[in-house]
């Protein structure tokens, strides 16, 4: 099997990955709330894109695949992925190879 590589110069695009988290505010109530998990620099291939008409309106799909350098945050489908203040949800996440080397984010745009 051939090493995945990808060169430095490709991860240009800025990305936020949070995770929803309850914690307590100033009132000591608990509260839930999207919290940074960790930022990186990403290589974004957009792999599809769709419209469709639900309830009286139009809708919209998109999914795109992120390549960031791995990290040992727990990154799971349960966080979610901000890129130019849109919120992507996570569909699956790929240790490529098992290398420890990328990740794989496969992600769909919230409408």
């Amino acid at each position: 099997m051939s090493e995945f590589n990808i060169s430095i110069g490709e991860f240009k695009y800025p990305i936020i990955i949070e995770r929803y988290q309850k914690v307590k505010d100033k009132d000591n109530r608990l509260v839930e709330q999207w919290n940074k998990l960790c930022s990186a620099r990403a290589k974004i291939l957009w792999t599809r894109g769709s419209e469709y008409i639900e309830s009286y309106g139009t809708n919209s799909e998109i999914e795109a695949t992120f390549y960031i350098r791995f990290n040992y945050k727990n990154i799971t489908s349960k966080d979610r992925l901000i890129y130019k203040n849109e919120a992507y949800d996570i569909i699956y996440i790929n240790n490529v190879q098992e290398a420890n080397k990328y990740y794989e984010i496969k992600a769909k745009k919230v409408n």
